[in-house]
C-alpha cells in the first residue's frame, strides 16, 4: 500500500494575538482521506488545552476548531492498494 500525499495545505485562518497565546499548542488532527483525496471524518486526537490557564482554554477550543476548518481544505494524491484508491486514516500535527 502506498499513503496518500499531501498536495494542498491550509493553514489555519489565526489572528496574530490569539497566536501569540498559544505559542507552543500542538493540535493533532485525525481524518480519513478518501478515494478522491478529500478529508473526511476530520476531528481532533488531541489537544494541548490541558497545558493553558481556564481563562485560556476558550482560545485553544477556537484554535482547534480553526485547525479542522483547515484541514478540511486540504488536498492528497489518494492512498493506493494494488493500483486501485482506498480510503486511508491519517494525522496532521498542527504546532503554532
Amino acid at each position: 500500500m502506498k499513503g496518500p500525499e499531501l498536495i494542498y495545505k491550509e493553514d489555519p485562518a489565526i489572528s496574530r494575538e490569539i497566536r501569540r497565546k498559544t505559542t507552543g499548542a500542538v493540535v493533532t488532527v485525525q481524518l480519513t482521506v478518501n478515494t478522491k483525496g478529500k478529508p473526511e471524518n476530520v476531528h481532533i486526537l488531541t489537544s494541548s488545552a490541558r497545558d493553558l490557564d481556564e481563562d485560556d482554554i476558550a482560545l485553544l477550543k477556537e484554535v482547534d476548531q480553526r485547525s479542522i476548518n483547515a484541514v478540511k481544505q486540504y488536498r492528497f494524491i489518494p492512498a493506493k492498494c494494488n493500483g486501485t484508491a482506498a480510503p486511508v486514516m491519517v494525522n496532521v500535527e498542527i504546532n503554532f
